[in-house]
């Protein structure tokens, strides 16, 4: 079977989003993150990119970056 070619294009303006953390267990805060992407997305925003490009990535383990990337 072939492969269909998929195109992907990004276009409009997109944000780097910080990851708000629990003050307590510096795990983040899922609440608060969503509220941020409402927001961003409210503010006309066509995308965000998830742990920023501060190096936030690197900082939580596999399975919170993947619970915070499903539910944004």
């Amino acid at each position: 079977m072939a492969r269909t070619r998929r195109e992907f294009r990004l276009s409009g303006i997109f944000a780097a989003a910080l990851t708000p953390n629990d003050a307590r267990t510096f795990e983040p805060n899922y609440s608060a993150a969503l509220d941020l992407l409402d927001f961003c997305a409210a503010g006309g925003l066509q995308g965000v990119c998830l742990f920023s490009p501060a190096g936030e990535f690197f900082a939580y383990p596999a399975d919170q970056r993947q619970r915070l990337v499903y539910l944004a």
